[in-house]
């Protein structure tokens, strides 16, 4: 058979789309939660201090740095706990973000830094390396539970469930429609609009 690039140009697209767009269920959405406000807790922390997410790495000891990545490299963590420096470094615990990136992606992407070291530190793992690459064709479920770990950081379930609430209330927003109130949500969080729709969705999921 002969390869066409065109088609499997295309077969890609759908998967990615697919692939992307997947909700996850409301057991594995509350259990993503818990990961995050067990490992919370334990640190003395609670979502209060999740929505500014370059104070938070501060409060958890990482070192941040801006870099000249290739456009597809969003982000790099690395952490080694066994150690009290990582080579050429004052820290074991670094996060790099592509300097090119906007703020609101900056935000992201230390958010979802600090969630592949939320998730590795509950199992226990001292040594913690990812990099953040979206020029992937497909992002695996992996990936995709720490953007959904990022998201809860940037907007906490209980707090941002209740400004939607408050939103919905005509009584209180007579003349918002969809668009003021993403808008509003937007602003507020410091995220884009695909993260505010999402996250509308998860929480209703959740019936949080």
């Amino acid at each position: 058979m002969k390869k066409d690039g065109s088609i499997i140009k295309e077969l890609k697209k759908i998967t990615k789309k697919n692939i992307m767009r997947t909700i996850f269920e409301k057991d594995k959405l509350g259990e993503m939660e818990k990961v995050i406000s067990d490992f919370l807790a334990k640190r003395g922390l609670s979502f209060f201090d999740t929505k500014d997410p370059v104070a938070l790495a501060k409060k958890l000891n990482f070192s941040l740095f801006l870099a000249n990545f290739d456009d597809s490299i969003d982000g790099v963590i690395i952490v080694d706990e066994t150690k009290s420096k990582i080579d050429k470094f004052d820290n074991n615990k670094i996060i790099a973000v592509n300097s090119s990136a906007n703020k609101i992606r900056k935000r992201f992407i230390i958010a979802h830094e600090l969630a592949h070291y939320i998730k590795e530190s509950e199992n226990n793992k001292k040594v913690v390396y990812a990099t953040r690459d979206h020029n992937n064709d497909i992002r695996g479920f992996d990936e995709q539970e720490i953007d959904y770990m990022a998201a809860a950081l940037l907007m906490p379930k209980d707090e941002f469930k209740k400004d939607w609430d408050n939103l919905n209330n005509k009584i209180l927003y007579p003349n918002f429609d969809e668009n003021a109130k993403w808008r509003k949500l937007m602003d507020k969080y410091a995220v884009d609009i695909d993260g505010v729709q999402r996250r509308i969705s998860e929480i209703e999921i959740m019936g949080a």
